[in-house]
């Protein structure tokens, strides 16, 4: 792992990968160390505990341009441009930045500021999805980072995965948990220079200053099934607090929101509803054996029992379903049409099977 600066790091794999976009769809690309994997029940999140990882070399951009030089597939010189654009912006805010010599008060009150902004990104959490029954159901993942003046440099302290997202994936907090403790890396998008040009496009966006900043990407889900997403990427400030910083907002919130047709959604819950019918489909366990079973090498259950099955599925379906009637709900409400329920027969079937 070659790491460019604070956030953007290049993979031995090739690609370039932009944290504030990408960690909602790969695992353990991260540059920093996790700490601590929190189920926050009220706010119906996961949540990523970060801390610096000191033994990470910072390569000079140079050194990574070597590198990239050797990729296959990629358009080099329009990496080159960006990668070089993006790196001397973010070089020139952190020359302006490390400038200032905080005193052992004034950094005493950054901490307190700090504590204060991330009070203030899971009260709005709370307020836009927990508390917001129209967003409910709203899939997303997000991102906190200050600027440390104590260490003078950007740091990546937190992260979270909406649970209804998590689920769509077909994961719940112990999978990801394994994943994360046992330092597995996987990407959701599979073609590595697409992970590359979607880097691009974040870094290009940051000069274009787009309305709205949306990224069209296709990923595979854990159990094997493909889906077409829609990430919408925010920039949330605390408008309020920002009258009252000593010196800058030096605190960032990043919140990618995902959309999904519902008519994938319903292909997703038929084929999740097809491995829960028939356990014993031996193409599927193949896969899932071969994938994604060190996910579960430490719960009692065989990746190849009835009980898995039953397990992991039923609960997944559950909340599948109930995601898909809450976007159609919406949609209604919205008055667009061209979209229906799974069929009746499958959901019929489903709760025969699981009603205790």
């Amino acid at each position: 792992m070659m790491k460019i600066i604070n956030g953007l790091t290049l993979t031995k794999d090739g690609a370039l990968r932009m944290c504030v976009l990408q960690g909602s769809t790969s695992f353990n690309y991260q540059q920093q160390i996790v700490d601590c994997i929190e189920d926050k029940k009220d706010l119906g999140v996961i949540d990523l505990h970060f801390s610096q990882n000191p033994l990470l070399r910072q390569y000079s951009i140079g050194e990574v341009l070597s590198f990239l030089q050797k990729v296959e597939g990629i358009d080099f010189y329009q990496v080159e441009f960006q990668l070089i654009r993006f790196h001397n912006y973010i070089q020139n805010n952190l020359q302006r930045i490390n400038q200032f010599n905080l005193s052992s008060f004034q950094l005493d009150q950054k901490d307190e500021e700090f504590q204060q902004h991330l009070q203030f990104c899971y009260d709005y959490l709370d307020k836009n999805y927990v508390k917001n029954k129209e967003n409910s159901s709203q899939m997303y993942w997000y991102q906190i980072a200050r600027y440390n003046y104590r260490e003078r440099q950007s740091e990546f302290v937190r992260s979270g995965f909406s649970k209804s997202y998590l689920e769509l994936l077909g994961l719940n907090q112990s999978s990801l948990s394994s994943i994360y403790l046992r330092k597995h890396q996987v990407d959701l998008i599979k073609e590595k220079n697409r992970i590359t040009q979607q880097t691009i496009q974040v870094m290009d966006n940051k000069f274009k200053h787009p309305i709205e900043e949306k990224y069209i990407i296709q990923v595979q889900t854990f159990d094997g099934f493909t889906l077409n997403l829609i990430q919408r990427k925010y920039y949330i400030q605390n408008e309020e607090a920002k009258k009252q910083y000593l010196m800058f907002n030096d605190y960032s919130f990043f919140l990618i929101e995902f959309d999904i047709d519902i008519q994938e959604l319903q292909k997703l819950i038929e084929y999740r509803l097809n491995i829960f019918k028939h356990p014993d489909n031996l193409s599927i366990e193949e896969f899932i054996q071969k994938e994604l079973s060190y996910r579960f090498e430490d719960v009692e259950y065989s990746i190849h029992s009835q009980t898995f099955i039953e397990k992991f599925y039923k609960e997944n379906l559950e909340q599948m379903i109930k995601l898909q009637e809450q976007l159609v709900k919406q949609k209604e409400e919205k008055k667009s049409c061209g979209y229906r329920l799974i069929n009746q027969n499958f959901v019929n079937y489903y709760h025969n099977k699981t009603s205790v």
